[in-house]
């Protein structure tokens, strides 16, 4: 059974554009508790820039966050995916191109949300979850079963 991203998916990207400067961009990100920001340019995804980006390529080589501007540092054409792709071909995705966070475009090619390798695992983890119930109750019912089966051999 396929599962597409459109169940998984974060509907809330957090976004900005290429001229934003790094101190806002980490402040936005701050501000709303997400680890990435999808950088914008006429409405499309243009880059993408995230936490470790910002530590790695502005305060570990001592760049001015107030000056750095995102286009600078950000991620240039992020691998990006659709809504209906496969949520198994996406990880795929995600592990050869190192990727944890990859904007999620609509049939238009606009931005529709976020998928987050985090949220991968905990959809992941609801799936089994629904398999442990299904277990679970097997289980139970069999219980009963016998346990009506062997209240009726001793009563007989």
């Amino acid at each position: 059974m396929k599962s597409t991203c459109n169940e998984v998916v974060v509907r809330r990207a957090v976004t900005a554009g290429p001229d934003d400067t790094v101190l806002c961009a980490a402040q936005r990100m701050r501000d709303e508790h997400v680890g990435d920001l999808v950088i914008l340019e006429d409405e499309r995804p243009a880059g993408i820039v995230t936490d470790r980006d910002l530590v790695v390529r502005v305060l570990a080589a001592e760049g001015d966050p107030s000056s750095l501007r995102l286009e600078e540092v950000m991620t240039r054409a992020p691998a990006t995916v659709s809504e209906d792709s496969d949520v198994l071909e996406v990880l795929e995705t995600m592990r050869s191109t190192g990727a944890r966070r990859m904007p999620v475009l609509g049939a238009d090619g606009s931005l529709t949300g976020i998928l987050a390798l985090d949220d991968v695992l905990a959809w992941l983890g609801r799936q089994m979850s629904a398999v442990g119930a299904v277990v679970t109750d097997d289980v139970r019912a069999e219980r009963e079963r016998l346990t009506s089966e062997l209240a009726g051999q001793a009563s007989g």
